[in-house]
């Protein structure tokens, strides 16, 4: 007889809810794995501060480090050569003013004034303080700061202290003089300081707090001089710009952050290379003897009693040498560096290039294994990256000199026309307007882009101006130049031989291809293409004709005229003549009238010569000789200038 199970006792029944009471609950999931935290990403941090702050701690080492690598790390030097030659270049940006009287009628004489005065200012030992740069020389300052040190600083030095007749001028400062270490918050209506920079409850800056002299000065570290005070300088006499990565941000970062772990691995793993490299090839191998005293062995003794050096091998061509009883020799053969040395090396530049934002093949040099499509490409966005920092550039740094040279020279009486009136300061706004052309490129292919924007230009998709802008050129300046040029040219009387016109070519070709669709017009494509290099060779080679005089047409409508001017006798064959209209050109040598008639064969019909006398028309010459002007300045008790008065006689 089979018993059925007895139940289960409290205790047992106990035992079973235990593993269920002290069970763990299961995690929960993160909606996004990168926010799992597991055994492979525990060391990855999940705390998140403010950009001040995060900037804050790392803000001086890491420029420390930057600059210790544009010291000393090849990668990082040219880098740094790569960004001021393609964001300022060698000329620096253009200045074009752009003053407009009427919306399409621009005031040539107030934007050739400005230039003219912006140009003087330009100079070296006029805009910097120093004496020491010019215009351009500052922006290749401040740029290389800026990506150096993340940020770059510039006082304005207004006044006498400016040492120039514009009353103003520039000294870039090195940014180890904004005190990183000075921060305060806002309390009782106090503004609040972070890493030296004051600002409103906005977040604007309105001043700069910032240290006397540099803090690693020679004689403050000979001296033992701790204290460095700060001085509370305006914002509106400091420039201090940086890239912002993140908002409320007040100070820059260096911009190959980045990538500096890996450049300074990439140097330390180069430099082992090398050394290992250089050892190989200097040791050859070792002697060693069954007591490890190899270094004692003596190869005999010398005249005066003393003991020769140890043990040593010439390492002579085609020679062999005997080791003394007991010694043995081991090479030294390191394989270092390995073949993969090279490709190593390539794949973490490609990581900085990355970091940097420059192409592989510009920042390493290597034209290995590119091809024209990949450089192109790679060149075009590059580019576009430096057109970026560009426009940048000009809003934070010169946008801001602009502003402040406008007003100072204008107050100064520094921008005059050509009869010696100047421009009044009442008109700033008007003045001021003004375009930047910064430096730009040769084309990767110059024939394929030219001919792409002149079709463009032809299709009305692109403007002359803008494709003269995209050449780093202004398009007025450069009808001003080709003018000059062309006027230079007749005066020494050089004529250049006239090229092939598109026009006509374009034609014969398009002839030439309809043709080359039907097989039976073989023939015909020959002829085409026959003609079209006579075309070519004629209009190459063939010399331009003289100007010609001024031509008057007299039309007469007579019947059956001929001229006789010295002209043939022409002879016209028609049952009935009908009436020949004749046109008489003056001054022309010969004229011919070929006349066919699809008729029976008549007898011929004498035609004689009627002799023509015509009095050319009257001609009338308009003299628009323009008035004289005379410009009167009014001027106050303070020599202000008050109004320009301009009337014409």
């Amino acid at each position: 007889m089979i018993q059925a199970p007895k139940p289960p006792g409290i205790l047992q029944r106990a035992k079973g809810l235990l593993p269920r009471l002290f069970r763990k609950p299961p995690a929960q999931q993160r909606s996004y794995a990168a926010a799992q935290v597991n055994r492979l990403t525990q060391g990855w941090s999940t705390l998140s501060g403010s950009a001040n702050s995060d900037i804050h701690r790392s803000l001086d080492a890491t420029r420390a480090r930057s600059r210790k690598l544009a010291n000393d790390d090849e990668y990082v030097k040219k880098w740094l050569a790569m960004v001021t030659t393609n964001v300022v270049g060698p000329g620096g940006f253009r200045f074009q003013a752009r003053v407009y009287d009427l919306p399409s009628k621009p005031d040539t004489l107030a934007n050739d004034a400005i230039e003219r005065a912006w140009d003087k200012f330009c100079k070296k030992g006029v805009c910097d303080v120093t004496g020491r740069h010019s215009m351009t020389g500052l922006q290749q300052l401040a740029i290389k700061a800026a990506a150096r040190d993340g940020e770059f600083l510039v006082q304005i030095v207004r006044g006498k202290p400016s040492g120039n007749p514009f009353g103003l001028a520039l000294q870039v400062l090195d940014i180890d003089r904004l005190d990183t270490g000075y921060n305060q918050a806002a309390i009782q209506g106090a503004n609040a300081i972070r890493m030296g920079v004051e600002i409103n409850s906005y977040g604007r800056p309105v001043a700069y707090w910032l240290k006397g002299s540099h803090p690693g000065e020679v004689y403050q570290i000979n001296l033992g001089y701790q204290e460095n005070a700060r001085q509370r300088i305006p914002a509106e006499d400091i420039i201090h710009e940086f890239v912002a990565d993140r908002p409320e941000q007040v100070r820059g970062m260096p911009w190959a952050h980045a990538a500096m772990i890996r450049l300074n691995n990439l140097g330390g793993y180069e430099e082992a290379a090398v050394i290992a490299a250089r050892v190989g090839a200097s040791k050859m191998g070792f002697f060693t003897t069954p007591d490890g005293q190899a270094e004692v062995v003596s190869t005999g003794t010398l005249d005066d009693g003393s003991t020769e050096p140890p043990l040593a091998m010439d390492a002579d061509p085609g020679s062999f040498q005997s080791l003394p009883e007991g010694v043995n020799f081991t090479p030294f053969n390191p394989d270092y560096p390995t073949a993969m040395y090279a490709d190593f090396v390539k794949a973490n530049l490609r990581g900085v290039a990355s970091g940097l934002g420059v192409a592989y093949h510009t920042l390493a040099n290597d034209l290995e294994g590119v091809s024209f499509s990949s450089i192109r490409s790679g060149t075009l966005e590059e580019r576009d990256s430096w057109m970026l920092i560009q426009e940048w550039f000009s809003q934070s740094f010169l946008d801001r000199v602009h502003a402040e040279f406008m007003q100072s020279a204008l107050a100064f009486g520094q921008i005059a026309l050509p009869n010696g009136s100047t421009l009044p300061i009442t008109k700033l706004d008007k003045f001021s307007q003004h375009a930047w052309q910064p430096r730009r490129w040769e084309w990767v292919d110059p024939l394929k882009d030219i001919e792409a924007d002149i079709a463009a230009i032809n299709a009305g998709l692109k403007s002359p101006q803008s494709v003269a802008a995209k050449l780093g050129l202004d398009y007025e300046d450069l009808l001003v130049e080709i003018k000059a040029a062309e006027d230079l040219r007749k005066t020494i009387g050089v004529e250049l031989a006239n090229t092939p016109n598109p026009q006509q070519l374009a034609a014969a070709a398009g002839a030439a291809a309809s043709a080359a669709n039907s097989d039976a017009a073989a023939k015909a494509v020959d002829l085409q293409m026959i003609e079209l290099r006579s075309l070519v060779t004629t209009l190459a080679t063939r010399q331009p004709a003289p100007p010609a005089a001024p031509v008057i047409n007299n039309h007469i409508n007579t019947p059956a005229v001929i001229n006789n001017l010295p002209a043939p006798v022409v002879e016209v064959k028609a049952a009935d003549p009908a009436p020949i209209n004749v046109v008489n050109h003056n001054h022309v040598a010969e004229t011919v009238v070929n006349v066919e008639a699809l008729m029976p064969a008549q007898e011929r019909a004498a035609v004689q010569p009627i002799n023509i006398s015509v009095q050319p028309a009257e001609v009338v010459v308009n003299n628009t000789h323009p008035a004289r002007a005379v410009q009167v300045v009014e001027r106050d008790a303070q020599d202000e200038i008050t109004r320009t008065v301009t009337t014409f006689d």
